[in-house]
């Protein structure tokens, strides 16, 4: 993907005090196929769907809109389209990570790391108990943000509401997924976002564990263990993992040819590169851009 191609936040909005957007979902949006338009974001996007029906890419994923109650949530870098919706009520938010402080939560992780973990969830259904606290938030959020541009207290509110919202959000996923309270925001798990983190700057230029396992100060070894304690996965499978989410992306998302992405990726071996990508997902890249436009033109067609 170019660089054209990615979208600013400041596209949006006219307020330029503080890297944040928030607005009412557009009621409906068609949009034709020649006019679509799907691009990378340098924000953060979260989306919560009230009611209604809408269809949406997020990478080579296709996804319905039409449970209510949602959040959805968009990390920086993902590409995403928004394709079409009808009836649709809900808010939808944008901000930059500089908005969000460096300091750590209670439990001594990053506030970024709460980000990257709801992302990874993508999905979170609200049950009705929870329904009239988010919603308090979100309409607050939106109040505060439609303020005068310099009223008193307004970043900081803003910057309160929304990290109270993504607290919130990380709880929802902590109940999704039981293993996380388990974890007990345990050295392993601090140490285990430290190398996402860490992997997000380098997956491109660094392929092996040796270079992450260095920087963090652990072993081979004691990485794998970490990463396999909290995610299941060797850290190489998760190395080689976000490689191949990116490879996707260049595939679906540009006109890039598959011997140039692999040299964005940092490989010396375009063979070695569609071997390795045919390994991860059963088709060669070349199959694997023709069918997923296949299958995603034939869900657009659908009326």
């Amino acid at each position: 993907m170019k660089d054209k191609d990615l979208i600013r936040l400041d596209k949006f909005s006219d307020k330029k005090d503080l890297p944040f957007f928030m607005r009412p979902l557009l009621h409906e949006k068609n949009r034709d196929r020649k006019k679509r338009d799907p691009h990378r974001h340098t924000y953060h996007e979260i989306i919560y769907f009230k009611s209604g029906e809408a269809l949406q890419n997020i990478d080579d994923e296709i996804i319905n809109l039409k449970t209510p109650n949602t959040f959805y949530l968009i990390e920086r870098g993902q590409v995403h389209d928004f394709i079409k919706g009808k009836n649709m009520q809900g808010f939808l938010i944008r901000f930059d990570s500089e908005l969000i402080p460096f300091q750590k939560t209670i439990d001594n992780i990053s506030f970024l790391s709460i980000i990257h973990n709801i992302s990874k969830v993508n999905t979170i259904i609200l049950g009705k108990e929870d329904v009239s606290q988010f919603e308090a938030i979100l309409n607050q959020l939106h109040y505060e943000y439609l303020s005068p541009l310099y009223s008193y207290g307004r970043r900081n509110t803003i910057v309160f509401l929304l990290l109270t919202l993504l607290v919130k959000l990380q709880r929802k996923c902590n109940e999704i997924n039981s293993d996380e309270q388990n974890l007990n925001q345990s050295y392993e798990k601090k140490m285990y976002y430290k190398f996402l983190e860490l992997l997000e700057l380098n997956f491109s230029s660094y392929h092996e564990c040796d270079f992450y396992a260095h920087e963090l100060g652990l072993s081979n070894r004691k990485l794998t263990e970490i990463t396999m304690f909290v995610n299941g996965s060797s850290s190489k499978k998760i190395i080689i993992d976000r490689i191949i989410i990116e490879a996707k992306r260049l595939l679906l998302y540009s006109q890039i040819s598959s011997k140039e992405i692999s040299f964005i990726l940092g490989f010396e071996s375009p063979s070695y590169f569609s071997r390795l990508f045919k390994n991860k997902t059963g088709e060669s890249p070349n199959s694997y851009k023709k069918n997923i436009k296949s299958k995603e033109n034939a869900y657009f067609e659908k009326r």
